[in-house]
């Protein structure tokens, strides 16, 4: 393991984190589509972030990269689509239904 290596897996560790956290503060009254798709792509984040950390510590497959990069680029879309108040996608896909539990 290399120092950028070690950089890298550092930051992995920061957005685990920050995932799990963000997870846990969706609250069990929040049960529209929209914040079902924000815990679902906050999954596909942890799940990414946690086979990128393994991947520094085994011998990774080559699917391995396929399967991190697919759930890491969508659980990152779908996080970012679903944040609450975040322009430009806040009013496309909220359609002005008046939903203020953020």
């Amino acid at each position: 393991m290399n120092l950028f290596d070690i950089v890298c897996c550092i930051a992995a560790v920061f957005i685990l984190v920050t995932a799990v956290a963000r997870l846990n503060d969706i609250k069990r009254t929040q049960t529209s589509k929209r914040w079902w798709t924000r815990r679902l792509g906050l999954l596909l984040v942890s799940v990414s972030m946690i086979m990128l950390i393994a991947s520094y510590f085994t011998v990774a497959a080559p699917y391995w990269n396929a399967i991190m990069r697919l759930t890491g680029l969508w659980g990152f879309a779908l996080t970012w689509l679903t944040t609450p108040g975040m322009p430009p996608w806040w009013k496309y896909i909220s359609r002005g239904d008046g939903e203020e539990d953020v």
